[in-house]
């Protein structure tokens, strides 16, 4: 049996709901709406768990509503998965595309289940083109593999409940937009799996619900903040560096063992 599907929405967006509704219903795929937390609708209490100043000091800038609230929405239905209990499930945004072979790759993935605990489905080529590892094929002409780089994207993943309780951990106070922190195993204990090639990617008929702004250069800092941001952002970045082809290296006895299998 496929797990259980949550999609990630707000209760205005209709067309996109059908839209997705449309794909999984061709998979046989039942489904749960998951309604999200909107920026302009967000309190105090719920943004406690994102630590503003830590983000400022390390990057100069804080996220954005739009980012808080989508980080919110995918740890408020991770939390669900674990209140439930659920043993795995699927998890997307409301704009995800699936490739027509994505139950088969989950069925696959699920009988090599000892293999992972949470794998990603990214929709950018280029992933597949940087520096990963095989681990084992999940279908034919697809592969689990283990990938060196840390790419953003969370329109579509696959968790068990081990790495539903350690997501949840990390987002306990976490200043990392949820997509980039899951490509950070070092602050989750989570490897950083996909499927090549590509399986899922997010429908670009739809315009982002984050937006561009925060891809913008401009700092929020200033004073001594600013310094320190000044001083403190190139070791963050050299840490992320080194951590990140740490636990790459890290993980290549086991997927070598797995390969080989």
């Amino acid at each position: 049996m496929l797990p259980p599907v949550f999609v990630i929405t707000l209760p205005h967006e209709v067309e996109r709901q059908a839209k997705i509704t449309a794909q999984l219903d061709k998979f046989g795929m039942a489904h749960e709406f998951f309604f999200g937390t909107r920026k302009d609708a967000m309190s105090a209490a719920d943004k406690i768990f994102y630590n503003s100043r830590r983000r400022r000091l390390a990057l100069g800038k804080d996220l954005y509503p739009a980012e808080i609230a989508c980080m919110l929405s995918h740890k408020r239905v991770i939390e669900k998965i674990i209140a439930d209990d659920l043993p795995y499930a699927i998890i997307l945004e409301d704009d995800c595309v699936m490739c027509d072979e994505f139950p088969a790759i989950i069925s696959a993935l699920l009988a090599k289940r000892q293999l992972w605990h949470l794998v990603r489905f990214f929709g950018n080529e280029k992933h597949e083109h940087r520096r990963h590892r095989r681990l084992t094929t999940a279908l034919d002409g697809f592969s689990l593999v283990r990938i060196a780089t840390s790419p953003g994207e969370a329109h579509c993943y696959l968790l068990d409940q081990f790495a539903a309780r350690k997501m949840s951990y990390a987002l306990g106070n976490t200043s990392t937009p949820i997509d980039i922190l899951m490509g950070q195993p070092w602050k989750t204990g989570l490897g950083v799996l996909t499927v090549h090639p590509q399986v899922a990617w997010q429908d670009k008929a739809f315009e982002s619900g984050i937006g561009d702004e925060r891809f913008s250069g401009r700092l929020h800092v200033t004073g001594l903040e600013k310094l320190t941001f000044r001083l403190l952002h190139p070791v963050y970045t050299i840490r992320n560096s080194v951590y990140k082809k740490l636990w790459y290296l890290a993980a290549s006895p086991r997927d070598r063992r797995a390969a080989r299998q």
